[in-house]
C-alpha cells in the first residue's frame, strides 16, 4: 500500500472511532476512559457492555467503509507511475465488485509487468528475432492496421510474487489466466534469455503540428469488460 492511502486510512479510521466514542458518549452517558477505570461495579458492567457493543460496530463500520474506500478511491490512490486501475475499472461498480478479493494481487501484477514493458526500439528488435510480426488492429472507423508489439521483459515468477505479495505457482496462474484473457499475448522464447516473451500492448503513432511519436497503450481495455468480470485465476 503506497504512504498516502496509509495516512489517509488511518486519518478516517481515527475520525470514526473518536465518532463513535463521542456517541456512546452523548447519548448513554458512557465514557471510555471511565468505563476503564470502574472495576466490576454492576453499573458499569452494563456500561462496559455497551461500550464493548459500540467498539464491535465501530470496527464492522471501518470494515464497510474501507471496503467502500477502495471501491470508490482506488483510481485515485495508484502510485506514481500506475496505470492500473483504469477509469473505467473503477467506474463499472459490477466489474470491480467482481475482480473482488483478486484485486490485491491482479492490479499490482499488471502495474509491475507494464513497468517492465520495452521501448519501440528493443522491442521492434525483439519482434525481428521472434518472428512476431505486428499485432493486428481495427481502427474506429473500421480499418485494419498493424502496430508494434509493446513486449515486456522476461517474467521472473518468484521475483514478481515477492513483489505482489504472492507465492511462484499463484503468479503463474495468473500469468496464464492473463494470456487466456488477452490482456497478454504469449510468443516463444528469447534465444539470449531462454525466457517466455510476452506482448502487452502496442504503440499508437500520432502527429501533431508540433511532434510526432507513440502512444503506449495496453490490450487490456474497456472491450474487456465481459471477459473480466469472468476472470477465472484457476480455471
Amino acid at each position: 500500500m503506497n504512504t498516502s492511502k496509509e495516512r489517509t486510512k488511518r486519518f478516517l479510521e481515527a475520525r470514526l472511532e473518536a465518532a463513535f466514542e463521542a456517541a456512546a458518549e452523548n447519548e448513554h452517558g458512557i465514557s471510555i476512559e471511565e468505563v476503564k477505570d470502574k472495576g466490576n461495579d454492576f453499573t458499569f458492567s452494563i456500561r462496559r457492555e455497551v461500550v464493548r457493543q459500540f467498539k464491535k460496530i465501530h470496527k464492522q463500520a471501518v470494515e464497510e467503509f474501507f471496503k467502500s474506500f477502495d471501491l470508490e478511491y482506488a483510481h485515485e490512490l495508484r502510485r506514481d507511475g500506475d496505470v492500473f486501475p483504469m477509469v473505467w475499472m473503477t467506474n463499472d461498480k459490477e466489474l470491480w465488485s467482481a475482480i473482488g478479493n483478486k484485486k490485491s494481487i491482479f492490479i499490482p501484477l499488471l502495474n509491475h509487468l507494464w513497468s517492465s514493458r520495452m521501448n519501440i526500439n528493443d522491442s521492434k528488435r525483439l519482434s525481428i528475432q521472434l518472428g512476431a510480426g505486428k499485432a493486428k488492429m481495427t481502427t474506429r472507423k473500421g480499418e485494419q492496421v498493424t502496430r508494434d508489439f509493446i513486449f515486456i521483459e522476461g517474467i521472473d515468477y518468484e521475483d514478481l510474487g515477492k513483489k505482489v505479495n504472492a507465492s511462484k505457482s499463484t503468479i503463474y496462474n495468473y500469468i496464464r489466466a492473463l494470456v487466456k484473457q488477452g490482456i497478454l499475448i504469449q510468443f516463444g522464447k528469447d534465444g539470449s534469455r531462454g525466457r517466455m516473451v510476452y506482448a502487452m500492448g502496442y504503440f499508437l503513432p500520432y502527429k501533431t503540428r508540433d511532434k510526432s511519436g507513440f502512444k503506449q497503450l495496453p490490450f487490456v481495455n474497456e472491450k474487456m469488460k465481459h471477459a473480466l468480470r469472468e476472470f477465472n485465476v484457476y480455471e
